[in-house]
Formats: structure tokens, C-alpha cells, sequence
């Protein structure tokens, strides 16, 4: 084993190579021992010469080299390592270095000290020097070995202040070194509060008997004089529930820490004695309540009882600690059933505490209990709960009051409740929701029509098919159902069902399963079907159904409607191919503006149609777009109708669509010029990479052109931006 002698250089270079000198498996014997030792040394003293450097941000890579080089001398089965290491830093200590490096090293036997470093630790916590006395009393709180318990004992001895007998205290426990107990119990008295508070944290942690006797002394001893007190102030009677003093307080965690740890180390009665002192009924709630919850960790089945009893109690921290405690018992019957009849009779904060523990303990004898509130006047948090509560526990009590909630809540709470419906569990539930849906008030039937169709029961349909036929609100809940089930089936019933009633709530319910049809084709054929059979004034809900389906061979449909004598079938028709949601009917779109008989309401309906699908240009290509884009300007008489046709050119950058507008900047007539100098600027802007010549021509005629300084000053913006 040695460490390089090309250990040098500062930052990530000393980790580096003192990562890789420590890593190499060296053997250590004879010479090559001697050898390593002395370049080990040597290396050292480098490190500690870097140690001093200036600036102190020169000091970063010796010291995480030192770091570095502990780290891997106290790795796993590298103990020879570690003891080289050791003796290192400890002769490099008696050289007296400068007081940083003193420190750095300390630091290192933190990691890589043992027995042999804690004399030497012990006599630098006598140094003048405060952050070397620090480091080198955590290098002993840190140090495994004996000799440095007895170091920290007899240092805690030898104290003169009480910051010195503060720290040794605190490090003595964190070690749990019960031979300190003697020495560290007395200072439960002493008059420094920060001292006492130290004390009875280290006796909690060390849980040795005669630290838990301390601690339990002291704490009866402080709650005496907090009865004395009460007692002077004429409040004796609510001793029990006047908040304890600041050190009592202190007492109560440092025994429960004590029993966390009585309970790691498997002394259960130790430490249930301890708990069952601090929830003794005299003492105050904020005492009592975390001691029961103790007593449950400590050993569950031994404190039912208490808890039990508990919830019966008047302080409601201590009813809180045994709501909460139930869920130390999986599968026990009797502590939810005690939470479910109390239920109604708690706290708005209580009663949610007490539903999510129900909710977990996954026990369905409550399901009645909890129903009871979802129906009864509670507040809607809680109430909201109650409905969470009953979408886990499931089962057919579970369905009437969900269904209420479904029947009566607001939009959003029908939307929540539906979602509890789609995962209630249990069997039944379905039974019992048909049930619901056969009989009784119109409301309540709806909703159970809504719960089946969102639990997607099997064979649904053919009983949606029945309730579509009926009066709303059970119709409405049934439309909203088979809207959500796209199949020719269902298209084709609904579709009859246009034909013999069709009203707009009828028409609504098939454009939309339209909309989510795969197969259009089929779907075309139900419509024609539906166009051929339907009354006069049922036609025009068919057309528009055939407007969302879209497609060229739907047109064809369309049509011969358009150019009937009909003016309420040709009026329809117009309706129909303005709602039309695919590109193909681009072309006669324009054909029936431009059309002479067209009026001038349908004319700009037509061209704002044809404005919609070439903006969302599904399945269109860029310039047949542009050319549909091209011949509307073209059919345009009004400057409403121009302006719409302007903002479509302006995403259409080409020489086309700016020589389609440049005729309006200098018409004096139009009243849209300012509109075609703005379409014409966006262009410019998006044309200036490919064809600047172009774009800097469109911005020179805007320029020139008499419109507003706002579009100039764009357009300025854009060549400067050339």
C-alpha cells in the first residue's frame, strides 16, 4: 500500500489521485511497507503545507483530498489501512501544524480514529482554541471505541462551563454510552435551562433503567410544582388541563424517546410502564395524547383497551390520538364500528380524521354509518369525504346514498360521484342501480342510469335503447350514455329515434356518436337512410349529423338539396355545408356563394365556413389552401368578408397572396386598406430569409402606401430586422 508521490496540484486533481492511491492493492509487508509509510508521510506533509494556502479557496483541494484519503482508508475490511492512516494524522498532530490544518486533520480522525486517537482527542479539548476543541469533541462523539467514552466521561467530569458540559452531555448521548448515566442524571437539576434540556435528551436516548428512573423523577418532580402552581392561582381542578411547563414538556419527549428506543431494543413492559405513566389521566392532554399513540407503537394489542376507552374521552387530543391509533389494527372489526356510531356527533376536523381512518380499515360494516352522513346536513368537506369513504368500502348500502349525492350535487359533484360509481366494489351494486333505474323518482332513476353507463355494465345498451324513449330527465341521462358508445348499433337506434321524435336534444346526441363512428361509411348509410325517411322538418337535423361525418361522397348527398326549389330545404342545405367539418367541400362552398340565388346573410355564413376549415387545413395541401384562400377574396363584396380573407393570405407568405392584396393599398375606395398593409407586412416578415428582394418590394409599397403610422413603423421594424 502507498499513497503517490504525485499527489500535487489543487481542486478535483488531489481528490483524484488520492482516490487512486488509496485504491491500489499494494501488499503491505517488509519494505514496501516501509517504503509506503514514508511516501505516505511525505505526501502528507505536502498536504498539510497546501492546507495554509492563500487565498483560502486554495485550501478546497487539500482538503478534499484529506477527505478523500479517510474515506477510503476507513472503507470496509481496509482496517490496516485505517491504522497507517490513523498514526499519520496523529504524528502529523504532534508537529504542531498551523491552526487550519490542525483542525482539517482532527476532522479526518473524525472518520478514520479509534482507540489510539482518543488520548490525543481528549487533550485537544483542552486547546485555546474553540473550533479545534469542537472538532476534536466530535471526533470523539464519533470515535467507536471505549477509550473514547471514557474520554467524554471524564471530560464531562472536568467541565468548568456550562457550554463545555452542555456539548460533552449531547455527544455522550448521541453515543447512548449508559456508563454516563451516574454523571449526567444530577444535571436534570441544574439552574442553566439549556443544560437540563440537554441532560434529559441524552438520558432519553441512553434508556438505560437508571436513565428512565431519572427522567421519570424529574418529570414527577415538575409536575408537582406545576400543580403547586395551579394550586396558588386557585386553578387546581384544571390542573390536568393547563398546558405543563417548558422543562415538563422536555421530560415527556425525552421518555418517549426513551421508548422508541426501550421498543428497537425489544423491552416492550419497560416501556409501556413508562407510557402508561405519562398518559395516566391527571396528566395534560399534550401529554396523554402522543403517550397513547406510544403505547399503541409500543405494543398494539396490549393497549386496545385503552384506546377504546379513549374515544369515549372528553379531551378531544386524546380522541384524536385514538382515532388515529386505530390503524394499528388491520382487520379488527370492533375499533371502526366505535368510530362509525360516533360519527355524527363529532367536529367538522374530527369527523374527516375519523372518515379517513374508516376509509383505510377497508371494513364494510360502516358503510351503513358512513351513508347516514353522506345524507345527513354535514358540511360538504365532509360530506365529500363520506362519499370517498364509500366508493372504497363498496357494497349495495353504499348505492342510495351515492345515488342522492349523484341525483342532487352540482355539476362537479356529479363528475366526482360518477367516478366513485365507476370503481365501486361489492356485489350488487349493479343489481341494486338497475333496481334504482326501474321505479321511483325521475331524478334518482336518471341518476341510476348514469352510475350503470359509467360502471360500463355489460349489455347495457339494449336497456338504454328502452329509456331513451321516455320523458327527461331519464331520456337526457340515457342520450348522454349511448353518446358514449360509438357503434352502428346504436348510431342506427338512434338514428330511428331522430326519424320518429327528433328533437335537438336527439340530433345533439347522434352528431355526436357521429363524430366518433369508424366507420363513416356505415354511418353515411344510416343517414341517408334517416334523410330518405324523415318528415320535412326532421331533415335538417340529418344534414347537419352528415356535416359531421364530412367526407366527398357525403357531399353528393348534400348537393341536389342546394339547388332545390324548396327554399326551406335549400336553406337547410346551406346550414348543413356550413357546418361541414372536412376540407372537400372548400370548392362548393365557394360555388354556392358565388352562387346568384345565394343570399347575402348565406353568402358571408358560406364564406366564413370556407375561412374555418382552410385555418385548421385538415388534409389540405399548402396551395390548393392558398388557391381556395385566393378564389374567396375574389368572392368577397364586403370589407367584413375581406378582412377575413386577409388574415388567411397573411399565413400563406407567397407572391400570390401579396398580389392578390396590393391592389387595396391604393384603392381609395376600399376600407380596408390599413387590414391589407398589416396582411402584407406579416408576409414581408416571413418571406425576408427566402426571397428578401420580395419581401423588401411588399414593404416599400406598404411604406409608400397612405395607411396608418402603426403599420409603417412595423414595417420599418421588419427591415431593420433584415
Amino acid at each position: 500500500m502507498r499513497i503517490s508521490s504525485s499527489l500535487s496540484g489543487a481542486g478535483a486533481a488531489w481528490i483524484f489521485a488520492a482516490a487512486l492511491a488509496w485504491g491500489q492493492e499494494t501488499p503491505v509487508n517488509g519494505d514496501a511497507e516501509a517504503g509506503s509509510a514514508e511516501a505516505s508521510r511525505s505526501n502528507l506533509a505536502e498536504l498539510l503545507v497546501q492546507l495554509t494556502a492563500e487565498p483560502e479557496s486554495a485550501r478546497y483541494g487539500p482538503r478534499m483530498a484529506l477527505l478523500a484519503l479517510s474515506a477510503a482508508a476507513s472503507a470496509p475490511a481496509s482496517e490496516e489501512k485505517r491504522v497507517l492512516w490513523e498514526q499519520e494524522l496523529l504524528e502529523a498532530l504532534n508537529q504542531d501544524p498551523a491552526a487550519d490544518a490542525r483542525v482539517w486533520l482532527v476532522r479526518q480522525l473524525e472518520i478514520a480514529g479509534h482507540a489510539a486517537a482518543a488520548p490525543t482527542l481528549k487533550s485537544l479539548c483542552a486547546d485555546s482554541d474553540p473550533m479545534l476543541r469542537d472538532a476534536a469533541r466530535r471526533a470523539l462523539e464519533a470515535n467507536h471505541s471505549q477509550e473514547a467514552s471514557a474520554a467524554l466521561r471524564d471530560l464531562l467530569a472536568q467541565a468548568g462551563s456550562e457550554e463545555d458540559r452542555r456539548s460533552y452531555v449531547h455527544s455522550l448521548g448521541s453515543r447512548g454510552d449508559k456508563e454516563a448515566t451516574p454523571l449526567i442524571a444530577p444535571l436534570l437539576e441544574s439552574p442553566d435551562a439549556s443544560v437540563r434540556r440537554t441532560a434529559a435528551a441524552a438520558l432519553g436516548n441512553i434508556a438505560a433503567p437508571e436513565a428512565v428512573a431519572a427522567l421519570l423523577q424529574a418529570y414527577d418532580r415538575e409536575a408537582q410544582q406545576d400543580l403547586s402552581a395551579a394550586a396558588a392561582d386557585g386553578a387546581e381542578e384544571q390542573a390536568p388541563r393547563m398546558a405543563p411547563g417548558a422543562f415538563r414538556r422536555e421530560l415527556a419527549e425525552a421518555l418517549f424517546l426513551a421508548m422508541n428506543k426501550l421498543r428497537k431494543e425489544g423491552r416492550q413492559e419497560e416501556g409501556a410502564a413508562v407510557g402508561r405513566r405519562l398518559y395516566d389521566y391527571g396528566e395534560p392532554s399534550e401529554i396523554r395524547a402522543p403517550a397513547l399513540r406510544a403505547l399503541v407503537e409500543m405494543d398494539a394489542p396490549s393497549a386496545e383497551d385503552l384506546v377504546i376507552i379513549a374515544m369515549q374521552s372528553r379531551d378531544a387530543a386524546v380522541r384524536e390520538a385514538a382515532i388515529q391509533s386505530c390503524r394499528a389494527y388491520p382487520g379488527n372489526r370492533v375499533l371502526p364500528n366505535l368510530l362509525a356510531v360516533k360519527l355524527e356527533q363529532e367536529s367538522t376536523e374530527t369527523q374527516k380524521q375519523m372518515l379517513a381512518v374508516l376509509r383505510d380499515s377497508r371494513e364494510t360494516t360502516v358503510t351503513r354509518r358512513v351513508g347516514q352522513l353522506l345524507a345527513s346536513d354535514a358540511p360538504e368537506e365532509v360530506r365529500r369525504d363520506a362519499a370517498e369513504v364509500l366508493a372504497q368500502l363498496g357494497g349495495m348500502d353504499a348505492v342510495e346514498p351515492l345515488l342522492e349525492r349523484l341525483a342532487g350535487g352540482d355539476r362537479q359533484t356529479r363528475r366526482r360521484t360518477l367516478s366513485h360509481f365507476t370503481v365501486l366494489p361489492g356485489e350488487g351494486v349493479d343489481l341494486a342501480l338497475l333496481e334504482a333505474s326501474a321505479q321511483g323518482d325521475p331524478e334518482r332513476r336518471a341518476a341510476a342510469v348514469s352510475a350503470l353507463a359509467a360502471r360500463r355494465m355489460e349489455g347495457l345498451e339494449r336497456r338504454l335503447f328502452e329509456w331513451v324513449r321516455e320523458e327527461n330527465p331519464v331520456r337526457a341521462a340515457a342520450l348522454e350514455a349511448l353518446t358514449d358508445r360509438a357503434s352502428g348499433e346504436v348510431f342506427s337506434v338512434m338514428a330511428n329515434l331522430c326519424v320518429e321524435r327528433g328533437d335537438e336534444e336527439d340530433f345533439a346526441a347522434l352528431r355526436s356518436v357521429a363524430g366518433r363512428m369508424e366507420d363513416k361509411e356505415e354511418a353515411s348509410r344510416i343517414v341517408a337512410e334517416g334523410l330518405a325517411s324523415a318528415p320535412a322538418e326532421r331533415k335538417q337535423g340529418f344534414l347537419l349529423v352528415l356535416a359531421r361525418l364530412g367526407g366527398a361522397d357525403e357531399l353528393e348527398l348534400l348537393k341536389p338539396m342546394l339547388g332545390s326549389e324548396d327554399a326551406d330545404q335549400r336553406a337547410a342545405a346551406i346550414q348543413a355545408l356550413a357546418a361541414w367539418e372536412s376540407p372537400e367541400a372548400c370548392p362548393l362552398l365557394l360555388e354556392t356563394a358565388l352562387a346568384e340565388s345565394t343570399v347575402e346573410e348565406d353568402r358571408v355564413r358560406l364564406l366564413q365556413a370556407l375561412a374555418r376549415l382552410l385555418r385548421e387545413a385538415k388534409g389540405l395541401e399548402a396551395d390548393a389552401a392558398r388557391a381556395h384562400a385566393l378564389a374567396g377574396l375574389a368572392a368577397c363584396r364586403r370589407d367584413e368578408e375581406r378582412r377575413l380573407m386577409f388574415s388567411l393570405l397573411a399565413g400563406m407568405p407567397h407572391s400570390e397572396s401579396a398580389a392578390a392584396m396590393l391592389p387595396f393599398l391604393q384603392d381609395d375606395a376600399s376600407g380596408v386598406k390599413g387590414e391589407a398593409a398589416a396582411a402584407l407586412v406579416e408576409i414581408a416578415a416571413r418571406l425576408k430569409e427566402s426571397d428578401p428582394a420580395a419581401a423588401n418590394g411588399l414593404l416599400e409599397a406598404v411604406t409608400a402606401a397612405p395607411v396608418g403610422d402603426e403599420v409603417k413603423k412595423r414595417a420599418a421594424d421588419v427591415r431593420v430586422g433584415e
